[in-house]
């Protein structure tokens, strides 16, 4: 057995359940504070890219009680990132006629999904998310 195995085998603490088997107590994560904030949009797409497609990183994540703190630091990356892509798009292609409050919100709104895309495939559907500053 690898010596990281050995290593988690010996972190895990076991709880006594109702019918007397003894259950692997995985804390949720090392934050309680990430306990208690719920995920965001970002970061459920995140967790269930974990959960789908990289098992092994999930179950790593899990137990090393890094999955949610992780879940959370992509899911703000992204929305700061997002935000950060639409100003710039902004900038770049400025609304056409800004009294026209249907034309300025469907540019806005055309700006915000091109943002989202290009964020969701360079942050979230990573394995190991890059910090874009």
């Amino acid at each position: 057995m690898s010596a990281i195995l050995q290593e988690l085998r010996n972190k895990i603490q076991y709880k006594e359940g109702e019918d007397g088997m003894l259950y692997p107590d995985f804390p949720i994560s090392s934050d309680p504070e990430a306990d208690a904030r719920p995920l965001g949009q970002y970061a459920q797409m995140h967790l269930m890219f974990l959960k789908e497609h990289l098992p092994n990183r999930y179950t790593a994540l899990l137990a090393e009680g890094e999955l949610l703190p992780t879940c959370h630091r992509v899911g703000d990356e992204t929305n700061t990132y997002i935000d950060r892509l639409v100003e710039q798009m902004l900038t770049e292609d400025p609304i056409p006629d800004p009294m026209n409050f249907m034309e300025a919100t469907r540019h806005r709104n055309e700006k915000q999904r091109i943002a989202e895309e290009i964020a969701l495939k360079e942050i979230v559907y990573q394995p190991e998310p890059q910090t874009m500053d």
